[in-house]
């Protein structure tokens, strides 16, 4: 892995050092007895350091979500490693720190992202959420005493309007009604199950997701069904599939274009006026292109080719070549078969 991707991120000198030499052995990975911030720390050092790719990843974990991926890869490169070895205990955030990185979205226009990265949170979406139920009018910030949800459910069923509700428990009237839907459909000790630490493991997301798509995409009924405290949490990996449908189409069309590009080129049209025109390029990408194409053929443009990175040594290595011989670019990019 590059340095000067961490220097951008602003990285400390000690923290981009303690990346590139950090040691973690992964070959001892057990999906039954490793926790879920550990898999989350094999994954993102195996994908870093020891420069595998998605096809690997998957292989290896079950899975590779790329906006997963993406977020870790910030989350290392701004704090290290050291980030997962946090205790649970330590991790636990006090209102003012809560309150801070609200007020950081909200009122200082923040990205979310950057503030969970900042504050070391190994999953975005309890920011979301937090930003989400403050948003709601849900007083989570405050201790409150275990609610008798029997008396609240008691108030519902005798007509008492929700506000009134509301007011009383310090919720949110959305929350409210979710909780009275998993009252519903499991009863009264459904409240007993919840787990508020629950961490869903990558087999369960898909489980829960696929019953989402199965029903209608009813992301009530389906956090209801799977009894999920918070209906906020299949929010969050919802929207994450959706980005990230949109990023690979996206990539894909582009991708693809290059590909006829390279192709016409391939099969002997090397008039660079014409395929300037046919293609939408400058002189200088039809012409780079010609290049690549002639001392590599396609190889460089196939998609599965274009969505692989370079990293590790060899990533060093072209980085050096840059800084040593800048006025040879175009020969460098030609040399690592960058399109």
């Amino acid at each position: 892995m590059g340095k000067n991707k961490l220097v951008k991120l602003s990285a400390d000198p000690c923290v981009i050092s303690r990346i590139l030499d950090y040691k973690l052995d992964t070959s001892d990975y057990d999906p039954k007895s490793i926790s879920a911030v550990d898999r989350k720390k094999y994954i993102i050092y195996d994908y870093i350091n020891n420069n595998m790719t998605g096809d690997q990843i998957k292989e290896k974990y079950g899975v590779f979500n790329k906006t997963v991926i993406d977020y870790l890869e910030s989350l290392v490169k701004v704090h290290g490693y050291e980030v997962f070895d946090v205790t649970s205990n330590e991790k636990k955030y006090s209102k003012e720190s809560k309150l801070k990185m609200i007020n950081d979205v909200i009122k200082n226009r923040k990205s979310m992202r950057g503030v969970s990265i900042e504050n070391k949170l190994l999953n975005p979406s309890v920011l979301r959420t937090w930003v989400k139920a403050y948003r709601e009018g849900d007083n989570f910030l405050e201790k409150r005493k275990d609610i008798n949800y029997s008396e609240m459910f008691n108030l519902i069923e005798q007509g008492e309007p929700y506000r009134n509700i509301s007011k009383k428990y310090g919720l949110s009237i959305p929350k409210i009604k979710y909780n009275y839907a998993l009252y519903a459909k499991h009863g009264l000790e459904v409240f007993d199950e919840l787990d508020v630490f629950k961490v869903y493991s990558e087999k369960e997301k898909k489980e829960i997701i696929a019953y989402y798509n199965e029903n209608e995409k009813d992301a009530i009924k389906t956090a209801i069904h799977f009894k999920m405290r918070n209906v906020m949490t299949l929010y969050s990996w919802i929207r994450d599939i959706k980005k990230e449908k949109v990023n690979n189409r996206w990539y894909e069309e582009n991708y693809k274009k290059d590909l006829e590009l390279a192709t016409d080129i391939f099969n002997g049209n090397t008039d660079i006026a014409k395929l300037q025109e046919m293609y939408q390029k400058s002189r200088v990408d039809v012409m780079y292109a010609i290049r690549l194409v002639k001392s590599w053929g396609l190889e460089p443009f196939l998609l599965e080719n274009r969505k692989k990175r370079i990293r590790g040594e060899k990533r060093k290595e072209l980085i050096k070549e840059i800084k040593e011989r800048k006025e040879k670019i175009i020969e460098i990019g030609v040399k690592y078969k960058i399109v």
